[in-house]
């Protein structure tokens, strides 16, 4: 069997918001969130303010952390990129990607990327900031709107990945889900045009 291996380079060119929810146990908040709704007639002006300010909490995304304390993604992160890539790509009948028959089983199967925890490297003088923005909802008491916030990572941060391909044919289709990171790539809010990268081959010296 033969292996196709590469290593790449992304450098992000918009600030990355973090996904990790901040909610350890987001069953146990949800459950104690009903018992606080069903309950609210008997709750204080005060402790109803802590209630809501809790469940404001519960919307902040982080980044994992490695054991240095680098914040980090994980390598399913960058093969669910692919995916992403692959299925907005294939509405080109022009595209490699087009042409790739049961996609999701191809990546789940035959691209692997490597390390398990991929660290994020940002640039010299800069830390990661906290990102607010507004979600709206649609409820049965009708539109709600909250703040949710989100770690950032600037733009410039970089980080090195490795794939590995186990059948012929896939190297166009990554290419082309490389190029499609300059419009959309990971991490919240992409579809505001955060997360987009840069994505380079790392080219090994002969």
């Amino acid at each position: 069997m033969e292996i196709n291996e590469k290593t790449y380079k992304a450098t992000l060119t918009e600030g990355m918001l973090g996904t990790k929810p901040n909610d350890a146990d987001v069953h146990a908040t949800y459950v104690a969130g009903k018992e606080r709704e069903a309950a609210a007639d008997e709750l204080s002006a005060e402790e109803r303010t802590l209630a809501e300010l809790h469940d404001l909490e519960k919307g902040i995304t982080l980044f994992h952390r490695d054991e240095e304390g680098r914040p980090c993604i994980y390598d399913y992160v960058v093969k669910g990129f692919i995916k992403e890539a692959i299925k907005s790509l294939r509405r080109n009948p022009d595209t490699a990607c087009s042409k790739l028959k049961n996609f999701k089983g191809v990546v789940d199967g035959s691209i692997f990327v490597s390390p398990r925890m991929i660290p994020l490297i940002l640039p010299e003088g800069k830390e990661i900031t906290m990102c607010s923005r507004p979600l709206r909802a649609e409820t049965p008491q009708g539109p709600r709107v909250a703040l949710a916030k989100s770690e950032e990572v600037p733009a410039g941060t970089t980080f090195t990945f490795t794939v590995k391909t186990l059948c012929p044919g896939l190297d166009n289709v990554l290419e082309e889900c490389w190029e499609y990171a300059q419009f959309r790539f990971m991490g919240a809010w992409r579809n505001s045009g955060k997360g987009t990268a840069k994505i380079e081959e790392i080219k090994a010296e002969k």
